[in-house]
């Protein structure tokens, strides 16, 4: 079989998508005779080079209109004939040309296509603007109905997929989650050495208020001298208008000095902050998945995550914590964390890199894929995990 995947971008700053979409093709490499990527061009992500080299073809082409919604003229001309060699086609994200010229030409060409959404369907009324709602009534709602299948990674995701009156199959297939090895000590404390002489909580993300960050600021606000000898430390990218609000809010009070932001953490220095942190936070208000969480599990780091990220399985498998969107909850929650030792927070983290290990590994993600694929393209049973919209 072989497959097409398309994304707008898999750069570096663009967070989950840009880590999860080469991971997948390239453990698909397993199952199938080519996995092929058409991109934009620019500053790729790590796991896009690692997957090129294990064998994904990864085409990447050049902007001819940087802003939205990205336009490239030379994607235009030769995603005809990717998706012509193509058996299958996977569209990932929704809201630019380059999904917008898959879908098209997959319709002329006849070919099955499937919908990966990566998010950008939840919570539209909180996160979509006037023109994300007249392009969805234009060109991405009815390419979506069209598909021959949509991907969703929680069932909180294809419930946003069914608000949206979208009555395809659905297969939902949570990402995997790699399974790093540690990285040597002397190691970490040369990456990230901000980590050393106080026990640490960790945000590891997009810096934006959906992500919860100025809650989280907040929340450390309110505990005043309950953090004294604890740290927070925030890492990830962002708009300048947002890190410039993270920064003030970390300067408005005297517990600044227990904040460190440290700006965007790619490759070995994203694991080392894994690796050195006591607890990661999470208070994300809209996740489909929440791929941070499911890394610091992996990495043997107990979690609190809030309600906006899907992951109920913390409380379940008593690796974390999952809260409601509160400041006054997070701040106690965080304040709770503080009185665990660290044999309760090493078991903790124990459990949770068990949980990833039986239920997020890659492989079985990708052989659930295939599979669905398989079943597109030739029918016969339909797989356990592919939701057919119910009749009322």
């Amino acid at each position: 079989m072989k497959i097409l995947h398309t994304v707008p971008g898999i750069w570096k700053n663009t967070g989950g998508p840009a880590e999860v979409i080469p991971l997948l093709c390239q453990h698909l490499l397993s199952y199938a005779d080519e996995v092929s990527i058409a991109t934009l061009d620019g500053d790729l992500s790590d796991s896009t080079i690692n997957a090129e080299r294990e064998g994904v073809a990864v085409h990447a082409f050049p902007l001819s209109f940087r802003f939205s919604p990205r336009y490239s003229s030379s994607m235009r001309k030769d995603m005809r004939l990717l998706i012509r060699d193509a058996d299958i086609v996977h569209s990932n994200s929704m809201w630019e040309y380059t999904n917008w010229c898959t879908c098209s030409e997959s319709l002329k060409q006849r070919k099955p296509y499937l919908i990966s959404f990566h998010g950008t369907i939840m919570n539209p009324r909180q996160n979509w603007r006037w023109k994300h709602h007249l392009i969805w009534k234009i060109l991405t709602g009815r390419y979506a109905q069209k598909a021959n299948c949509l991907h969703a990674c929680s069932k909180a995701e294809l419930e946003a997929i069914r608000q949206m009156g979208l009555k395809n199959p659905v297969a939902v297939i949570p990402n995997g989650i790699e399974i790093w090895e540690p990285l040597l000590d002397s190691y970490v404390k040369e990456a990230v050495p901000e980590f050393t002489g106080k026990k640490s909580f960790l945000f590891l993300s997009r810096i934006h208020p959906s992500k919860g960050i100025y809650d989280l600021i907040n929340a450390w606000h309110l505990l005043g001298n309950v953090t004294e000898q604890w740290q927070l430390i925030i890492a990830g990218p962002g708009q300048p208008a947002h890190i410039k609000r993270l920064t003030r809010l970390i300067e408005s009070d005297t517990a600044q000095s227990n904040i460190t932001y440290l700006g965007p953490l790619f490759g070995n220095k994203r694991i080392a902050a894994f690796q050195a942190a006591d607890v990661v936070v999470f208070p994300s208000y809209t996740e489909n998945f929440g791929l941070v969480v499911g890394e610091a599990l992996a990495c043997r780091k107990p979690v609190i995550a809030c309600h906006g990220a899907p992951w109920q399985e913390l409380l379940k498998y008593n690796c974390g914590w999952w809260i409601p969107n509160e400041v006054d909850v997070l701040a106690d929650t965080i304040a709770a964390a503080m009185k665990t030792s660290d044999a309760q927070r090493d078991a903790m983290g124990c459990r949770g890199q068990k949980l990833i290990k039986e239920k997020y590994s890659w492989e079985n993600m990708a052989s659930k894929m295939m599979q669905t694929y398989e079943w597109i393209l030739g029918g016969g049973r339909t797989p356990s995990w592919v939701e057919f919209c119910r009749q009322s």
